[in-house]
């Protein structure tokens, strides 16, 4: 990673650090008497028009965000890496069930998934990551599959096959490590995905709870004072942004130099 990319994601980090540690009063906490007030010392990103504190709200609206990512980040890397991983490796009958299986989740979009089932279970940030996570399974699944496939052709897989390395070492310890940077690649297209796809479906109203502060929800809400408070707009939108682009410095970036 260069100097200015490792600038770029330190401060990126930083900024979410800094944004997610700033002190501020409880979200739910209303103020009739100070509706739509301006950047203060009290509010550093001023109140909305229910009298709550803007950066309070983002800061939960960012938690609840980062565990839509969390979870779906982590179920279709590991589950979509080792289905690719078996598929590739094993050929045959796996290789035909599990593409298959794949191919279904390319078929039905993930946000498009997300949104009959959240319909009907209702929006959270555990049921969002769980199916925007098996929904992004498929794209792993092909690309790892394919990798695995020319890898395991490869001289040295072969030579340490006939040396009697098991196959799961040769997985684990090798081919693992090889595919490790194009994964990287497709994790940081993911999980900017999820970003998205998450304020998408808050900002549609599939929430149970339409006070929960998620930023896409706060961007529904806020709509109508574009022009009044810009701000007001301005800053989910912006951190919907940042969030996006961070992850895109953190694995995009770092998985084509590696490659």
């Amino acid at each position: 990673m260069s100097a200015k990319q490792k600038i770029l994601t330190g401060g990126l980090l930083l900024l979410l650090v800094v944004f997610l540690l700033i002190p501020s009063p409880d979200y739910f906490q209303t103020d009739m008497a100070n509706i739509l007030a301006p950047v203060s010392s009290a509010h550093w990103l001023g109140t909305d028009h229910l009298g709550r504190d803007v950066l309070a709200l983002m800061q939960a609206g960012a938690l609840r965000t980062l565990t839509v990512v969390a979870v779906g980040g982590s179920l279709s890397l590991i589950l979509g890496t080792i289905l690719g991983i078996v598929a590739g490796y094993y050929g045959g009958y796996w290789k035909r069930t599990i593409l298959l299986f794949a191919q279904a989740l390319l078929i039905l979009p993930s946000f498009i998934m997300a949104l009959i089932i959240t319909a009907l279970i209702g929006l959270t940030p555990i049921s969002a990551g769980i199916v925007l996570g098996i929904g992004a399974m498929g794209n792993y699944i092909f690309q790892v599959s394919a990798l695995t496939e020319e890898l395991k052709e490869e001289e040295f897989i072969i030579t340490l096959r006939k040396l009697g390395l098991s196959n799961c070492a040769l997985i684990k310890d090798h081919l693992a490590k090889n595919l490790q940077p194009y994964i990287l690649t497709n994790l940081a297209n993911r999980l900017s995905g999820m970003v998205l796809s998450y304020a998408s479906l808050a900002f549609i109203g599939l929430g149970t709870d339409i006070v929960q502060p998620d930023w896409g929800t706060l961007l529904y809400d806020y709509r109508l004072y574009v022009f009044e408070r810009p701000l007001l707009v301005l800053a989910p939108t912006l951190a919907i942004f940042i969030l996006a682009l961070l992850f895109q410095a953190l694995f995009d970036r770092q998985a084509v130099l590696e490659r």
